[in-house]
């Protein structure tokens, strides 16, 4: 298990489930599946109705699955669905966790211990920057020991021709917690507050040192 906090505009104190790999090949059981970043939707406790995927395509399960750490009713959360869709029905099997971060001021503590960044992209819909993370864990001597990841916006440049240059950067505290294994993270940054043509530069602190990714909406 992943401990870990997100920075937001407050801390929230998180326990990440052990997630997924959708890189998965040969005859597993989730070879056969669709995996795709979506924002779902709860009828009640922990049971899925439906979805939008982020080419906008929306899936309705003709029965609600179950996803235990989506608590809340009628509410809608973003996810890595796993789903089957045949002519007659679409079926719902699992989900990971994606943590939406919104970018905040800078302050001057900002950590950024290195992580690994395995693949960032801009969701077909342009609403969301998505990332996938492998970030390094194990168990502390101490249980309230958590890491902490967020976002932060560095920079913001309007140009003449009304169109915005916005820096951003992954912030990350280890908070000395053990790099025994790796854990993999899914995180979603919205970008609806934006226009197209706006620009959004991300820099991520890896092992092999800072990177850059750009995206243009």
């Amino acid at each position: 298990m992943l401990r870990f906090s997100v920075l937001a505009l407050s801390v929230i104190s998180l326990l990440a489930a052990c997630t997924i790999d959708p890189y998965e090949a040969g005859d597993g059981q989730y070879s056969y599946l669709k995996a795709e970043m979506a924002d779902m939707h709860t009828a009640a406790k922990c049971k899925v109705d439906y979805a939008v995927t982020d080419t906008d395509e929306k899936l309705t399960f003709n029965t609600p699955f179950s996803c235990h750490w989506a608590t809340t009713p009628d509410s809608t959360y973003r996810a890595m669905l796993y789903y089957k869709k045949s002519p007659d029905k679409t079926e719902g099997n699992t989900c990971v966790k994606v943590w939406v971060l919104h970018p905040m001021k800078p302050s001057k503590n900002t950590p950024t211990d290195p992580v690994k960044l395995q693949s960032s992209w801009l969701s077909q819909n342009k609403k969301y920057i998505n990332l996938r993370l492998g970030v390094m864990s194990g168990k502390p001597n101490d249980e309230k020991q958590k890491q902490k990841i967020g976002i932060v916006l560095n920079k913001q440049v309007t140009h003449t021709n009304g169109k915005k240059a916005i820096d951003l950067q992954l912030l990350h505290n280890r908070n000395h917690v053990p790099s025994y294994y790796t854990n993999i993270l899914y995180i979603s940054i919205p970008t609806t507050s934006y226009k197209s043509g706006d620009s959004i530069r991300l820099k991520v602190n890896t092992y092999q040192g800072m990177m850059e990714k750009t995206f243009v909406l």
